[in-house]
């Protein structure tokens, strides 16, 4: 009986072994297209691919620069035209200058895209950020 445990426990061992193992080597190799599996804490994390905003709506009314915002950071044109108008007009409102804080409750969208729009204006001097 002793036997068949030590043997039950060895194979135990060696199939989380294998399985571990079998999760290494494909965390590591793994490159989906578009999406790159890291494994810096043993979990797989990936990145998304870029939105195709080609046919959104409002995207003919982005620069550049902002249409590189709304792709990478997979924001559609329309709602970064209305955070962007509606931080503006607050911006206004405030005597030009408006706290990430408040963006944030303005725009109702993720906290971290509300923080891309809203270093975006900052830098582009449309509102202030307070000293």
């Amino acid at each position: 009986m002793k036997a068949s445990l030590d043997l039950i426990t060895k194979n135990n061992k060696s199939i989380a072994s294998t399985e571990q193992q079998n999760a290494t080597i494909s965390c590591t190799n793994t490159e989906l297209q578009g999406q790159q599996a890291m494994c810096s804490t043993g979990k797989t994390k990936y990145s998304l691919t870029p939105l195709n905003i080609t046919y959104s709506p409002g995207v003919e009314q982005l620069d550049h620069e902002e249409k590189q915002i709304c792709s990478v950071h997979r924001i559609l044109p329309d709602v970064y035209l209305h955070c962007k108008g509606v931080m503006i007009a607050e911006s206004r409102k405030c005597g030009g200058k408006l706290r990430l804080m408040d963006a944030r409750k303005l725009c109702r969208i993720d906290v971290n895209k509300t923080r891309k729009i809203y270093n975006h204006l900052v830098s582009k001097g449309l509102i202030k950020a307070p000293s």
